[in-house]
């Protein structure tokens, strides 16, 4: 099925995340943001991903 819409809530006067809802089927998933930190350090090693064997890579750049 997957997520028909995404709405962003921010803060008043910038743009600082506070809510995200989907909406999937006919479920509405809420999600509070109660801390939000951007540019945080982050190990290059976290976004490392290994594709399974035989998987066929789509170079779209």
């Amino acid at each position: 099925m997957g997520i028909k819409s995404l709405t962003l809530f921010v803060k008043k006067g910038g743009f600082e995340i506070k809510r995200i809802q989907a909406v999937e089927g006919n479920q509405t998933l809420i999600w509070d943001i109660q801390s939000l930190k951007i540019n945080s350090s982050l190990r290059e090693s976290l976004f490392t991903f290994s594709p399974p064997k035989d998987t066929e890579i789509l170079d779209l750049r």
